[in-house]
């Protein structure tokens, strides 16, 4: 039916290239004869697809009436031929039935042979084999469980002969988001995985990406890593990154510097010298505001620790990733991700936390007095709240300092927890509560506190399209292009026929869902302030319902009604959640620091590294104030709204 490459395959009726295929399909359609029988198996393959375009209605839109009927009358026909070629493959003739496949189906033919039970008639050796040289590779026939299930010992001891299938187990068992839908066999031990996973961290041809999986992935014997497996990926992980800076001194750096200037009347500037950040801060606004109500002030609005609807900044956002970060890099299932936008700007806040400390410690001062005032003093004569206390330390050591903060945030926590849930904090109470409180669990006073996307079609589509760089509509030609759809319509006039046919059905989808509109031959939005909300939700992947006016307010009700969004209550947002658990536990993270559980269990870092035990107090610091600007913002909306119920 075809010589060429040029195949229709159905990705999915969300795909970009959805238009594109659907152009093909009358070509293959006005050539489809039912009494062939000499169909390769790319054609049925082929055929198989446009099925699927023909059962969900996707057909191009420049078809009369009577031709798309008469397409859609060739249905039955169409699943007749492919029954037809599947129930003639036998031992004999399978290996030059398959001999032609082309490499956009192969996932297909597997779902296919297993549909038709092909694999119930032909020897496993002979099946797979043919399957093997036409191109299909062992980790796409264990996607099949009803094949696995037939063909267990054969797969098993395929799949354990070569040492790059451990990439498969691996990426099965520790990559986040991983696409490796695989049914192991059931005679597959535990013993097979560690000797495969062994034999692959063994091997010359070892993919750096897979050995960081295992690195950062959690003990667990049943899935092959024990301790010395993980050591051995370790020690190897690390010896390909020592040579690959010696042999790349340039690499790709970046740097934070922090300065204060005698002369300078800005509080803050920041510039750009050799690669590296430098935050410059004024001495004058620096004496001026080194109160505690100051200071948390300045870590509130000139750092930037949190944004004007009080979310922090700090956590590893998915919409600041990179490309590169996030299709080329394997991350695990449990790791948190750490891209070089979350680097910087733990870097910035870092090294401005330290500016701040040390700036204080030349006044004899310290930054765990700002802690000290808010929980003895606003706590008590602004909040008029009863039962927290906050000592500074006053070790000498940072280590002792650094456990110190870490049982203080605990001790916080159990008591805010308590007067969120009995409006008081009861002493009594506190002394039985002995268990940590997970963070995403800390409550707030604020009912439905923060909306989320739900796992609802629409909204996942309208996300992707309005503010993925992958968007199918971010781009028209060199005059009408955006860095998304956003940028697209708001720089550009852009009339529904300058999008190309295959994006108007993503227009129309739109359009349907109220997003966009067309007036006057202009598409535009239909509500901006619904895009800008969405906006938001895309970059802190949570909206602070209470911190916007009533008609926004509106918008996200309706949202919520659409089941697009949901309302959750707790003091912190998932995102911010996630960040405390990277730093303190490993609840949540396999790579995750642990710092809080290191410290307070005396296993930290050798105890004489005074360098790494400030780099820890630094983080417990951070936290703490992020946790006393959530804290505090909480008990402001409480007031602001009580006050509004009684108006």
């Amino acid at each position: 039916m075809k010589k060429n490459n040029h195949r229709i395959k159905f990705h999915g009726q969300g795909d970009m290239s959805i238009g594109l295929y659907a152009e093909l399909i009358p070509n293959v359609l006005d050539n489809f004869d039912e009494a062939k029988i000499d169909y390769s198996v790319s054609d049925i393959l082929e055929l198989h697809n446009i099925l699927s375009f023909l059962q969900k209605g996707i057909l191009p839109n420049n078809l009369t009436q009577k031709k798309q009927t008469y397409y859609k009358s060739l249905i039955p026909k169409l699943h007749t031929s492919i029954k037809t070629f599947f129930d003639a493959l036998d031992d004999k003739n399978i290996e030059v039935s398959l001999s032609k496949l082309n490499n956009t189906y192969k996932s297909d033919l597997v779902m296919l042979l297993s549909k038709h039970k092909v694999h119930e008639r032909i020897n496993a050796p002979i099946l797979l084999d043919a399957l093997r040289k036409a191109g299909v590779s062992i980790g796409t026939i264990l996607e099949n469980k009803e094949i696995v299930a037939v063909y267990d010992e054969e797969l098993r001891s395929r799949f354990t002969s070569n040492a790059d299938n451990a990439r498969l187990l691996i990426s099965k068992y520790f990559q986040k988001d991983s696409r490796e839908n695989l049914t192991l066999p059931k005679s597959f031990t535990p013993d097979d995985a560690k000797k495969l996973i062994n034999d692959y961290i063994d091997s010359d041809d070892v993919n750096t990406n897979y050995l960081k999986l295992i690195v950062n992935s959690k003990i667990d014997e049943s899935k092959g890593v024990d301790a010395k497996t993980k050591l051995k990926a370790k020690q190897k992980y690390q010896a390909w990154n020592d040579a690959f800076f010696k042999d790349s001194p340039g690499g790709v750096s970046f740097g934070v510097g922090v300065k204060i200037s005698d002369d300078q009347k800005e509080p803050v500037t920041v510039a750009e010298e050799d690669n590296a950040t430098i935050f410059t801060y004024s001495r004058s606004w620096l004496d001026e505001n080194s109160s505690p109500v100051a200071i948390l002030n300045a870590f509130i609005e000139t750092l930037g620790f949190v944004d004007k609807t009080m979310l922090l900044g700090a956590p590893s956002y998915a919409s600041t990733l990179g490309i590169f970060e996030r299709f080329m890099e394997i991350d695990g299932k449990e790791s948190y991700k750490t891209g070089i936008s979350f680097q910087f700007k733990e870097m910035a806040f870092f090294y401005q936390t330290v500016m701040f400390d040390r700036y204080l410690d030349e006044k004899n001062e310290n930054l765990e007095k700002v802690f000290e005032w808010f929980f003895n003093e606003r706590m008590k004569t602004d909040f008029k709240i009863e039962g927290f206390k906050y000592t500074p330390s006053t070790a000498l050591s940072y280590l002792e300092k650094t456990r110190h903060v870490f049982i203080a945030l605990d001790g916080i926590v159990k008591r805010y927890k308590l007067l969120v849930e009995d409006g008081a904090i009861d002493p009594e109470l506190l002394k039985l509560t002995s268990k940590p409180i997970p963070y995403k669990d800390i409550p707030s006073f604020m009912d439905g506190k923060y909306a989320y996307t739900t796992e609802q079609e629409d909204i996942k589509a309208i996300m992707h399209c309005l503010f993925s760089d992958q968007s199918s509509v971010n781009y028209i030609s060199e005059d009408l292009k955006g860095d998304d759809f956003t940028g697209l319509l708001a720089n550009n006039n852009v009339r529904y026929d300058d999008f190309h046919d295959y994006q108007k059905p993503t227009i129309d989808y739109l359009i349907s869902l109220d997003i966009i509109e067309n007036v006057s031959e202009k598409i535009q939005f239909k509500d901006v302030g619904q895009i800008v909300l969405l906006r938001h939700l895309f970059s802190s992947e949570a909206l602070s319902y209470y911190h916007y006016d009533e008609k926004l307010q509106t918008i996200i009700d309706d949202m919520v009604s659409k089941g697009w969004l949901v309302r959750e209550s707790s003091l912190l947002t998932k995102p911010e959640a996630s960040l405390f658990n990277y730093y303190l536990n490993q609840s949540e993270f396999s790579n995750g620091l642990d710092l809080r559980n290191k410290y307070i269990h005396d296993s930290q870092a050798d105890e004489d590294d005074e360098n790494a035990h400030y780099a820890s107090y630094i983080i417990s610091l951070e936290l703490l104030m992020s946790l006393v600007i959530k804290i505090n913002n909480d008990i402001l909306l409480r007031d602001i709204y009580a006050t509004k119920s009684k108006e």
